[in-house]
């Protein structure tokens, strides 16, 4: 009986060996492998993909504003070359010789932009203004050039910007109708006048004492009273404006009434309006 069961515990025991052997086995396979090494090879692995698109979009991003400060810096030389250009116009009557005198003009402005340098392609010099133009009454500069780029795309390292400012031409007017065509009026003027050098049309502002504006006359030898605007309620003493042709006293020199805007118009627009009784009867 014994030597029965000493067989049937040893029967028992190899059955179990097997499993024994392969817990043993995956345990050790386990602690060979720890699971930690996926994780690790993932992050790698997206660190690999992520850092260069973000160093990509961050490099776009300040190339952006690099773009931004060389468009800025253009932009103000070509206004600054248009206009000098536009007030050269009406003594310079070659459109030939403006064009060079704007390109002066738009180079000394640019001066030694450090920006400009650096990111476009051939620097103040790879500014090209050969597309601008000058005619009767414009003149229009046009830059054109080439920003490097700071990463190449399939062979692509610059592209094109092209920027544009247009000047009228400081030339005036030529009036060929007989000059008693045309009248001077102001904005709140009831009258025209047919000489700019009116007396009417001349403010010659005087400040004065309000105590001793009934004792003054202006130089037509009329009194002055208050302006409806600004002079109702002035205290007694104080300071008040007045006009050597002028009929009223105005408590603040920024009124409307002592304001001047003249401007020269055809006689057929001024309507019903009458002549002045000062300057209207000259031919």
């Amino acid at each position: 009986m014994r030597v029965s069961r000493c067989n049937n515990k040893i029967i028992s025991q190899a059955k179990s060996l097997p499993r024994f052997i392969s817990r043993h086995v995956s345990q050790n396979e386990r602690k060979e492998t720890p699971s930690c090494t996926c994780t690790k090879a993932s992050y790698t692995l997206e660190a690999a993909i992520v850092f260069p698109v973000v160093t990509g979009f961050m490099v776009f991003v300040l190339m952006f504003f690099r773009v931004l400060q060389i468009q800025t810096a253009v932009e103000a030389a070509l206004v600054y070359a248009s206009r000098m250009t536009a007030v050269e116009a009406c003594a310079v009557e070659s459109d030939v010789v403006l064009l060079a005198s704007a390109e002066g003009f738009f180079v000394s402005k640019l001066g030694d932009s450090e920006v400009v340098e650096e990111y476009v392609d051939g620097g103040i010099w790879g500014i090209s203004l050969l597309q601008s133009q000058a005619n009767d009454e414009n003149i229009s500069l046009i830059a054109d050039y080439n920003i490097k780029l700071p990463i190449g795309f399939f062979e692509i390292d610059t592209f094109n910007m092209s920027q544009k400012s247009v000047s009228r031409k400081w030339i005036g007017k030529a009036i060929t109708e007989a000059s008693e065509d045309y009248v001077y009026i102001t904005d709140y003027g009831t009258v025209y006048h047919k000489s700019k050098s009116c007396s009417h049309l001349d403010l010659s502002i005087n400040r004065v004492n309000l105590g001793e504006i009934k004792l003054l006359r202006n130089k037509n030898g009329g009194k002055y009273s208050a302006c409806s605007k600004c002079a109702e309620k002035i205290p007694e003493f104080s300071m008040v404006y007045v006009t050597d042709y002028g009929t009223l006293y105005h408590g603040d020199v920024s009124c409307s009434a002592l304001k001047r805007t003249i401007r020269i118009v055809p006689l057929s627009e001024v309507f019903d309006m009458p002549a002045c009784s000062k300057c209207g009867g000259i031919k």
